[in-house]
């Protein structure tokens, strides 16, 4: 598992783009960080096709609120497969 933080507005390649979490939110009415507190986010390449974000208060290394796993039908990450809570 590699764990990589990026400045805001920095993806690498083939990472979630703005149409893909807009379509996230879009199958999954409700937002899956609804009442979650959180100031710091992080992503984890779990895998060629998943995503972990975990989203924490009062920073890095302050208290882990929230995990979502977003999974996509393949490494392009064109369509997505699934996103939940973990």
């Amino acid at each position: 598992m590699q764990h990589f933080v990026f400045p805001q507005g920095v993806l690498p390649n083939n990472a979630a783009t703005e149409s893909t979490l807009i379509s996230i939110k879009a199958l999954f009415p409700g937002s899956l960080l609804a009442g979650v507190t959180f100031d710091y986010f992080s992503i984890e390449y779990y895998s060629a096709q998943e995503e972990i974000y975990s989203y924490y208060l009062n920073g890095p290394t302050g208290t882990l609120v929230r995990q979502i796993l977003i999974t996509y039908t393949d490494d392009t990450k064109t369509l997505l497969a699934s996103a939940g809570i973990m």
